[in-house]
């Protein structure tokens, strides 16, 4: 029976060993980007023969997922098997953007060694014309006329020459700096392995047709990081916030005018939910390690008595792994983002920006100054409903009245419902701060010595609009008993006493000025020296 079923096998694989392969011409057609890794959508038409075919796609990254591959087919046929390989023999081959600067890179090569033959050239005349400037004649010498004219064209020559060293040796040097920059670009891009990874997909159908087929798998050298961009063109008004993504690949193969999804989930996350374990209670043993024993010298012995009090502290015991999914406390809900526009993102090491939204926030803006530190006055632009948005953390390039004024940090994990975010420096305001040299005074009793200090703080607002600012100062605290640090006059400031600063929240009206002073006393041993005053 067994030899039976054998001899019945026998022409389907035969049948199959005698298929020619087909290979397959495809398009890369969408992407959905993770935070790390893309999923990849390729779709090809492909002619089908009756019977069993074998198509293959080539050239495809040599890291891909296997475990991800997904093979999608129509109704007109059936697919039998799927296999992956690497292939050690065949390049990849090489997108138009590296054949361009191939190409340009040898072009610069050849003008470079034209420019170094004509400089060696210029370089061995010269040689020859210094070796021969030495003057024969007879015992009656030189016609005088005959001496200038050889000196006028030694002089000429010489002169010619050293012109056109320079100029070449100019050029030399553009060249040697459009070969690196050509060069470095072509790294970039080439720095993905050479070898490929091909796809097999076994398909039969009954009769000849043509059909549409579907290849899906996930890259690792893939992954997008989110920017923004904040831009105010006048005080009292929205906020636009732009929420960016920062797209990079590097896997060999040019992503050309196709869908973009942006994903904020992260496939390479381990996503086995965690399970509670028992927490076992324990007293705690401290360990060393070998290496450490030897370096340390004998452990010390404990008597009964001296366990007894050591402290008992505790310590989790787990008494299964624990997977790494439980320390992943933000991704719990993923968010997409389909981008409208195509993108073409080339590979290398360059990062294409794409745009995912704009949003009008809601903002009010102060000034805040630390006069103390800085005499400029900041302009702070508090935003709210920005939590809204599934933003993540990422760098936010800021700009105020059309000018770049600095960046800042977006953290949704740690940052409160109003995102407060420095707009810069506005020399409208003019900020003072000094101290008052009659009000303070140094004295001393029995054996202390007392400090008392008076500091003054003026603001003028030269704009033509009313500004809110919070300022702020502080006073010295202490942690030595022997120093005592008191505020006596808080000059209308709301004080912390915890942390020793002074905050005045001011509304001051077009040229309008304020002054105001705030003391503090400081007492210490007078044979002491304070080191910070």
């Amino acid at each position: 029976m067994k030899f039976f079923k054998l001899l019945l096998c026998l022409p389907i694989l035969a049948a199959t060993a005698q298929v020619k392969p087909k290979s397959v011409d495809y398009k890369i057609t969408e992407a959905t980007v993770f935070l790390s890794g893309a999923q990849l959508k390729h779709e090809a038409k492909v002619g089908l023969d009756a019977g069993t075919n074998l198509l293959v796609f080539e050239d495809l990254p040599a890291q891909l997922n296997k475990n991800s591959i997904q093979v999608k087919g129509g109704d007109n046929y059936t697919i039998l098997n799927v296999k992956h390989a690497h292939n050690f023999l065949r390049d990849k081959k090489n997108s138009p953007r590296i054949t361009r600067l191939t190409d340009s890179l040898e072009d610069l090569r050849l003008k470079l060694d034209m420019r170094r033959g004509i400089r060696m050239v210029f370089e061995e005349e010269k040689t020859m014309i210094l070796a021969n400037k030495e003057v024969r004649g007879d015992t009656r010498g030189l016609n005088v006329e005959d001496l200038m004219d050889l000196a006028d064209f030694y002089r000429d020559r010489l002169k010619d020459i050293e012109m056109k060293l320079i100029d070449v040796r100019l050029e030399e040097k553009k060249l040697n700096e459009e070969i690196a920059r050509v060069d470095k670009s072509l790294k970039e891009l080439t720095g993905t392995p050479r070898h490929t990874s091909e796809i097999t997909v076994e398909v039969v159908t009954r009769s000849k047709t043509t059909a549409s087929v579907e290849l899906n798998f996930i890259v690792q050298q893939a992954g997008w990081t989110p920017s923004y961009d904040i831009r105010s063109n006048a005080l009292n008004t929205p906020v636009e916030l732009t929420y960016k993504a920062q797209v990079f690949q590097s896997t060999g193969s040019d992503w050309e005018n196709i869908k973009l999804t942006l994903s904020t989930g992260n496939p390479s996350i381990n996503n086995t939910q965690p399970i509670l374990y028992p927490w076992i209670l324990n007293y705690y043993s401290p360990q060393m390690s070998d290496k450490k024993r030897q370096t340390a010298g004998a452990m010390p012995q404990y008597r009964n008595e001296d366990k007894e009090v050591a402290s008992a502290q505790l310590e989790e015991v787990p008494i299964a792994p624990i997977y790494k999914s439980t320390l992943v406390t933000q991704n719990l809900v993923t968010t997409e983002f389909k981008i409208a526009t195509p993108y073409s993102i080339p590979s290398g090491n360059s990062p294409g920006v794409v745009e995912i939204q704009k949003h009008k926030l809601n903002s009010n803006f102060k000034y805040y100054a630390v006069p103390k530190l800085d005499k400029d006055a900041f302009l702070l632009a508090e935003i709210s409903g920005w939590d809204q948005y599934n933003l993540l953390a990422g760098n936010a390039s800021t700009y105020f009245e059309g000018t770049f004024v600095g960046e800042s940090f977006i953290d949704p994990a740690t940052t409160q419902d109003t995102l407060s975010v420095s707009l810069g420096r506005d020399k409208g305001i003019s900020i003072d701060r000094k101290r008052v040299t009659e009000l303070c005074k140094q004295t001393v009793m029995g054996g202390n010595k007392k400090h008392a200090i008076t500091i003054e703080i003026s603001v003028r607002n030269s704009k033509k609009e009313a500004v809110n600012i919070d300022l702020y100062d502080q006073i010295p605290l202490s942690r030595v008993k022997e120093i005592e640090s008191s505020l006596s006059d808080a000059g209308e400031a709301v004080y912390n006493k915890e942390t020793g600063e002074l905050k005045w929240s001011l509304k001051l009206n077009p040229g309008e000025s304020k002054s105001f002073r705030f003391s503090y006393e400081i007492k210490h041993p007078k044979d002491k020296v304070l080191s910070n005053l």
